[in-house]
């Protein structure tokens, strides 16, 4: 009987090992991982500016559910370029009809191609939908992409 209950207590431990060896490499990869860079994807949808703050405002609930998660090719002119105090860039493309806009959150790693830009510039650029704030004082709601950078197509 003695035998028995050393014998389940060696599978047990070595159990316990291989589980605790699998989360640590679990945890260590998790830890180390790295956002896949936005301008090897190739976007799910292509379209202009004005194109999808028409879409946004028509019918906002199956815009959020058909954009929201997916790479965006976004065609437009610049309207205007913030720079927050880290150094980050934000692309505003706007419609005049409205005061809906798409804001564009520029990846840290495309930054330096924000910094060369001018308003009023037309340009694509891909991100990913993260969602839409829409208006509730009147102020312009915004379709928002993040990991943003300049598409090269």
């Amino acid at each position: 009987m003695n035998f028995l209950k050393r014998k389940s207590t060696k599978y047990i431990l070595l159990a316990l090992l291989v589980i605790g060896a699998s989360s640590a490499i679990y945890a260590y990869k998790e830890y180390n991982r790295t956002a896949k860079d936005i301008a090897s994807i190739t976007p799910d949808f292509s379209i202009s500016s004005n194109a999808i703050i028409t879409e946004f405002v028509n019918n906002d609930t199956a815009s959020v559910k058909k954009y929201t998660d997916k790479a965006l090719e976004i065609k437009g002119i610049i309207k205007t370029i913030d720079k927050d105090e880290n150094g980050a860039f934000t692309l505003v493309f706007s419609d005049t009809t409205n005061n809906t806009s798409v804001r564009c959150s520029m990846d840290s790693v495309h930054n330096s191609e924000a910094s060369i830009l001018k308003e009023g510039v037309a340009i694509q650029v891909k991100g990913i939908c993260t969602g839409f704030n829409k208006d509730e004082l009147g102020l312009g709601s915004d379709i928002i992409l993040n990991h943003t950078c300049i598409s090269k197509n």
